[in-house]
């Protein structure tokens, strides 16, 4: 068994709810996900970093990503957002 590198961020990849093409009110829950998954999520933090401050680099972002990342339990680390939000408005002052 491959030991995981728990220094590794964890992107969010699975366990997600998203729109659904059944109708205009209907959702379906995605209990497993991928890799491919995880480059919308950091590209929707990165849109949202861009709307805070328009000037902040991606760069910039990355590294705010990195710097205020929590642990888990587990001792793994995950992208906080709440952190994160709150670290890029910080850039605008």
């Amino acid at each position: 068994k491959k030991k995981q590198n728990k220094s590794y961020i964890i992107v969010p990849g699975d366990f997600r709810t998203t729109a659904s093409n059944s109708g205009n009110n209907d959702y379906v829950y995605w209990g497993e996900g991928g890799f491919s998954w995880a480059i919308p999520y950091i590209t929707g933090m990165a849109a949202l970093a861009w709307q805070i401050n328009p000037n902040i680099t991606f760069n910039q972002i990355i590294d705010k990503l990195v710097s205020t990342k929590t642990v888990t339990e587990e001792g793994r680390y995950i992208i906080d957002p709440e952190k994160f939000i709150e670290n890029v408005i910080k850039t605008t002052k």
